[in-house]
């Protein structure tokens, strides 16, 4: 039962149709803690498997507890669990705590992990960040997801995480900001307005851009 996660865990739940609290009662876990054991925030431990088992393997149940471990794990031994299934698409990935000025060419280590979000993408190379303190683009605690694509791929008045390379310091700036269009002549000049309101609306120069991601994803945290 090793490779049995908290996702499992509320897939299993769903499938006898149980309530958390219900479930929880049998497990003889808080309804609390068995919200962070399905969205990965806390581990499945050898007690609570043993419980599970104990509780759920009754003729009752369909499936049985042990009937339905089984089958996660021969899914997952013959790496057949999303051939042509809908959820192929989709990505989880860990939820960092927003910093201002972190690298994105580094792995986020120092940042705090707040929890795991699924989203749909087209591209592995996203990134989630849980925002720390309201502002005119986004609520306290609200998450956002990021995709990287090309600073001209972006639609006017979208959300982008940029990093900029800075002419006279070696550490990148990165920023949030929303992608503005502006006519210069017959050519269309790309600008950034800050997220900070502190900082005014600016015209990158196409060397100055290390990377750019759009915004695909933003939602408040919800458990069940």
């Amino acid at each position: 039962m090793d490779l049995l996660i908290g996702a499992d865990l509320r897939k299993y739940r769903k499938a006898i149709q149980k309530s958390q609290q219900e479930f929880a009662k049998r497990m003889g876990i808080s309804q609390a803690t068995l919200s962070l054991i399905e969205v990965g925030k806390l581990p499945l431990s050898t007690a609570h498997l043993g419980r599970l088992e104990k509780e759920f393997n009754k003729p009752s149940y369909a499936p049985k507890f042990a009937d339905f471990v089984s089958k996660i794990e021969e899914q997952r031994r013959t790496g057949q669990a999303l051939v042509g299934h809908p959820d192929a698409g989709f990505m989880t990935v860990p939820v960092y705590e927003w910093e201002e000025n972190f690298d994105l060419s580094a792995a986020p280590a120092s940042l705090g992990v707040k929890g795991m979000v699924t989203v749909r993408s087209a591209t592995p190379e996203i990134i989630a960040f849980e925002m720390p303190s309201g502002s005119v683009w986004w609520v306290e605690k609200e998450t956002l997801v990021f995709a990287r694509c090309g600073l001209n791929d972006v639609k006017n008045g979208e959300l982008c995480l940029v990093q900029l390379r800075m002419p006279r310091t070696r550490t990148p700036e990165t920023l949030i900001a929303v992608v503005r269009f502006s006519e210069q002549g017959i050519q269309r000049a790309t600008q950034l307005e800050p997220a900070d309101q502190n900082r005014a609306i600016f015209t990158p120069r196409p060397d100055q851009v290390e990377g750019c991601l759009r915004c695909i994803y933003r939602a408040r945290y919800m458990s069940g």
